[in-house]
Parts: C-alpha cells; sequence; structure tokens
C-alpha cells in the first residue's frame, strides 16, 4: 500500500476510534495522548509541579502540545506559558471539540490536528 493510502485508513481507523471510545471515559485520554504522540514522534514532556504532555523543539524555540478531552480545563499549559515565556512557539492544546482561540491558546480538534499531521 502506498504512503497515502496508509494514511489514510490510519485515518479512518482514528475516527472510529474516536466515536467508539467516547463511552469509556477511563481509558479514552490515554489513547488520545497516544495517537497525538505517535504523529508528532514527541519525545519530551514537562513535569515540575505540573504536567505539560508533550514538548517538540524547533530550533531554539519549544512547540508545547496539551491533549484534553474538551476545552474547559487547561490550566497546566497556561502556567507553562507563563514560566517559559520567551522561549516557546506555539502552544497548542488538542481536543476532541471543535476549533477555538481561548485566552490566547489554539485549541484544535483531534481530527483536524491529525490531517495537518498527515
Amino acid at each position: 500500500m502506498s504512503d497515502i493510502a496508509d494514511s489514510w485508513l490510519y485515518f479512518l481507523f482514528i475516527l472510529h476510534f474516536l466515536e467508539s471510545s467516547r463511552s469509556n471515559d477511563n481509558i479514552f485520554p490515554f489513547m488520545l495522548e497516544n495517537i497525538v504522540a505517535s504523529k508528532t514522534d514527541a519525545k519530551f514532556f514537562y513535569l515540575n509541579g505540573f504536567e505539560v504532555d508533550f514538548i517538540i523543539p524547533e530550533d531554539d524555540k519549544l512547540n508545547v502540545i496539551e491533549v484534553k478531552k474538551n476545552k474547559k480545563r487547561f490550566k497546566q499549559i497556561k502556567k507553562f506559558t507563563v514560566k517559559f515565556g520567551d522561549t516557546f512557539k506555539t502552544a497548542i492544546v488538542v481536543t476532541i471539540e471543535e476549533d477555538a482561540v481561548v485566552d490566547g491558546l489554539h485549541i484544535v480538534s483531534v481530527l483536524k490536528f491529525l490531517l495537518d499531521v498527515l
């Protein structure tokens, strides 16, 4: 199979998984984090009084990604942006909800995130 076909099969699997997993609140957030990690090839996270899921270095700046089930709570990434304000490039919250900008943070649906990464 071609890379494009593989990507679309993966994407269709993710769509099916997201729809069927919403009822299982215990495992869903972990699976969503794993999907984002596998598509970004992220190797770093931050844990020092608070946690940020993924940190991806790019040149002298950091791209920061927090994965949340919804866009209601994202104080962890806000703490990171305050603490490391001059060192980060982008701060993104990936959710299953629609896209938005809240308090200067880009909220991106997992479907759009995966389409942009694929």
